[in-house]
């Protein structure tokens, strides 16, 4: 902390509540999170931050209305698309969130979690083949995505077809070797 005089007050402002989270000062660290967005109101990430805090109190409507004001300042904030689609998820609101990881897809085509996000949305909300359809394009982008193959084994067990959740599943464990991948594909 001994150089803060050298950067600007909202870098200031970040640094301490980093230094805070990291010294387990949770609630200084909440406080420093809110004033770093009224510090740099134009800071999309700041924004993302409170969005961030709240999704994880399950405050959904302040949730959604910081990744709302994310998106606003920076409309290719991919990670803000990501998280307001949980907001809706969180609130049962599958066909919003849904709406809403579409359009993180478009955002950031070449991100695998896009996809991922969508189908799990729509599986919640019941559209399975659609789900698999969006898990397999995950692993299109990249072939060793962590979990999409299990994630396709259980849209294939929903939709009844435990045989192609076991191809699946042996997929999965050829594709992710990990012990803890390989264990949960067990």
């Amino acid at each position: 902390e001994r150089n803060l005089a050298k950067v600007s007050e909202a870098e200031q402002v970040q640094i301490q509540g980093i230094a805070a989270g990291i010294a387990g000062d949770n609630a200084k660290a909440r406080e420093l999170q809110v004033r770093l967005a009224e510090v740099a109101p134009g800071d999309f990430r700041a924004h993302n931050a409170l969005g961030t805090t709240a999704l994880g109190d399950r405050d959904f409507k302040k949730a959604q209305a910081e990744f709302e004001k994310a998106i606003e300042l920076n409309p290719q904030a991919a990670g803000a698309y990501n998280l307001l689609g949980y907001t809706y998820a969180g609130q049962n609101d599958y066909e919003k969130a849904a709406e809403t990881f579409r359009k993180y897809a478009e955002v950031a085509p070449q991100e695998p979690n896009a996809h991922d996000s969508l189908a799990e949305v729509l599986m919640n909300g019941g559209h399975l083949a659609q789900a698999e359809a969006e898990f397999q394009k995950a692993l299109a982008i990249n072939p060793k995505f962590a979990g999409a193959w299990t994630a396709i084994a259980q849209v294939r067990l929903l939709r009844g077809d435990a045989r192609g959740a076991d191809e699946a599943l042996q997929r999965e464990k050829k594709t992710d070797t990990r012990p803890i991948a390989v264990l949960n594909a067990e």
